[in-house]
């Protein structure tokens, strides 16, 4: 089994330095080039399976890089972005995650979730996925989320919350290469932008 993981491109409130946990935001004209740009990276690797988070700004990018596949694209609600709540569609500058009660994996934006709420489906997601393609030697794609691919990560390589601190944010439209060839899984590529320098050209 081979596991690619990819972070949708910039959204409209990436753009804005908005706070957008599960606003269904739109990718930007930037987001949209580099969905194209990793689309053109990732082509000739022939996956069996793609999943995708349902907000528009993953499905959009993994509709993209599967133009190049023809698979059916299988959403699933547990890949989303951590839910901000109340506070979904402010500005950063305008609130205080350190004003929230709690230790930073406890703390939760009025009506949101907390981190450890998100790394509770992101486990039951991925280690879905490892039970059903672990010896089909699939090749499996994932789009998602900056914070979603954290702990998607995490649970791959089996790291604490405390662990998971030291996996650096992806760029929108890195993407990871993990061999899950044997019971213990290895990147072959790790957090990847190459395919983006054009963009700064």
């Amino acid at each position: 089994m081979e596991i690619f993981l990819v972070r949708h491109g910039e959204s409209t409130a990436n753009r804005d330095n908005l706070i957008q946990g599960q606003l269904n935001t739109q990718l930007s004209i930037l987001g949209k080039k580099q969905a194209k740009l990793v689309a053109n990276r990732l082509k000739n690797y022939n996956f069996d399976y793609i999943y995708s988070s349902d907000l528009k700004r993953a499905k959009n990018t993994a509709n993209q890089i599967n133009y190049f596949h023809n698979r059916k694209l299988i959403l699933d609600l547990r890949l989303r972005e951590i839910n901000r709540g109340k506070w979904q569609g402010r500005k950063k500058s305008e609130v205080d995650f350190n004003s929230l009660p709690g230790t930073n994996f406890e703390k939760r934006t009025p009506n949101g979730e907390s981190i450890i709420d998100q790394d509770k489906r992101i486990n039951e997601f991925i280690s879905q996925i490892i039970n059903t393609h672990k010896n089909q030697n699939h090749k499996v794609l994932i789009v998602s989320h900056g914070g979603s691919m954290k702990y998607l990560l995490k649970n791959i390589f089996k790291l604490t919350l405390n662990q998971s601190k030291k996996i650096k944010k992806s760029h929108n439209c890195g993407f990871y290469h993990i061999d899950f060839t044997t019971d213990t899984p290895k990147y072959v590529v790790e957090n990847c932008n190459s395919h983006l320098d054009e963009l700064n050209n």
